[in-house]
């Protein structure tokens, strides 16, 4: 409507951030963004969301993007400096039950079957996984520091 007032030199004047050169892009992605949000649509694509969703499941409250550690040895994915971007704004993971899993086979340790025992490398390692390990002389060979080790410095855990 002042546009019809006001001559287009004096709008110039008194308005140059409606004149900027730049303005019809601005306009092109407000409305962009509004029609997303009028009818429900997601900014971000679908792999982004679902990249995400994984990413939330992982967070802890500890992960930060490590920059030091190369990315083939990093052991959290959400820590990597190439994905903690995605995960910056998102909750942190709520996990009632934990399992924890045997360092060699990747299998889940538990009391029954596959007793954990706890290495000096800081590692658990699963009984299966120690049988495969053991050597002569109670002796049990450590595949994190490559060296041999006494069975007793194997510590048995236990679950509460």
């Amino acid at each position: 409507m002042g546009a019809i007032v006001c001559p287009i030199e004096e709008s110039r004047i008194r308005n140059p951030e409606y004149h900027a050169p730049d303005r019809y892009q601005q306009c092109a992605q407000l409305f962009v963004k509004e029609a997303y949000r009028l009818y429900g649509f997601e900014s971000s694509s679908a792999m982004e969301q679902l990249i995400q969703m994984g990413l939330a499941t992982q967070k802890t409250p500890c992960c930060k993007p490590d920059l030091e550690t190369p990315l083939n040895k990093q052991k959290c994915m959400v820590c990597r400096p190439d994905m903690y971007p995605l995960a910056e704004g998102l909750p942190y993971a709520h996990v009632d039950n934990s399992r924890i899993l045997c360092s060699m086979t990747g299998t889940v340790v538990d009391d029954d079957e596959n007793i954990p025992f706890l290495f000096p490398s800081g590692h658990v390692f699963g009984l299966k996984a120690i049988n495969k390990l053991r050597r002569p002389e109670n002796k049990i060979f450590d595949p994190i520091h490559k060296q041999m080790m006494d069975e007793s410095e194997a510590l048995r855990l236990y679950f509460l």
